[in-house]
């Protein structure tokens, strides 16, 4: 595998546009290990002006305040200047507790019954549709993010992901594959009601396969007429497709949401690679 020795840009936006309307543009911010996705936008016009993805040469939660501000200098646009900045945080752990069984005061007991603890981290819990969710965000990292970005809103993705993917499924029984680097999100509605939420690490294709397996089979689905929707760090030409479709009938990518104006340069990109990060729109 080679090394990297320097952060990797990729950015697929309007130029134009966003060097016109940046202080009228909302930044999404999405931090993960070793990767952070940014989405510029203009909600009230749904007009998409912006997708970058940065890829770390060191875990995030290690950058310091002026690292962090070096890799945000290196973006073609200064997120600092547009009218909000959201953070989501992707890699933490996270739980799910129904909102009658919740204490705020014992928060952090509840969210340890099935994580261990963990030096520099902080229990937090935030409401969502479906419950209380409950995680764990490290202290430093927090810190350097509010330093570096003053005012901008710090959340967990799943508080945007669970109603946005709630409101995205066809039919019931589909399970919602969102795939990242070393982890993936596996989510089932049923009349956008959650009936299954839980994140797994996984090593190779073979552990999505069995995970998938696993979970269609403890929930009693349909294995005959199985769907899954895939979107995240996969693509057509992926070796996990072929895989997959030996064990599981229908396998489909998220299709970017209808009713928002994309720029050209998104067509390098296939929808299901930016559609997780679009969540935040979809829940406007």
């Amino acid at each position: 595998m080679q090394s990297q020795t320097e952060t990797l840009y990729r950015n697929y936006c309007d130029k134009a546009f966003v060097a016109e309307h940046l202080s009228q543009l909302k930044t999404y911010l999405f931090v993960g290990s070793t990767s952070i996705y940014i989405v510029l936008a203009k909600p009230d016009t749904r007009e998409l002006a912006a997708f970058s993805t940065i890829e770390l040469t060191a875990h995030s939660n290690q950058l310091s305040l002026s690292a962090l501000k070096q890799v945000l200098v290196g973006l073609p646009y200064d997120i600092s200047q547009s009218e909000q900045v959201f953070i989501y945080l992707l890699q933490p752990k996270y739980t799910l507790v129904p909102e009658a069984l919740f204490v705020a005061e014992k928060a952090s007991a509840l969210y340890h019954i099935l994580h261990s603890p963990e030096k520099f981290h902080t229990v937090q819990h935030a409401r969502t549709p479906f419950g209380i969710l409950l995680y764990a965000a490290h202290d430093i990292q927090m810190g350097t993010l509010r330093l570096a970005l003053p005012g901008a809103e710090i959340m967990h993705s799943m508080q945007c992901m669970l109603p946005a993917l709630s409101k995205q499924q066809a039919t019931s029984g589909k399970l919602q594959l969102v795939l990242h680097e070393h982890y993936m999100d596996v989510l089932c509605f049923d009349k956008q009601a959650l009936r299954y939420c839980n994140r797994f690490p996984f090593e190779s294709d073979t552990d999505i396969i069995y995970f998938v397996l696993a979970i269609s089979e403890a929930l009693r689905l349909n294995q005959e007429k199985l769907e899954i929707c895939l979107s995240g760090s996969v693509t057509s030409t992926s070796p996990l497709l072929p895989l997959m479709r030996k064990y599981i009938p229908s396998v489909v990518f998220m299709k970017r949401p209808d009713g928002y104006s994309y720029p050209a340069a998104f067509r390098e990109l296939q929808d299901q690679q930016y559609v997780p990060f679009l969540t935040p729109l979809l829940c406007e």
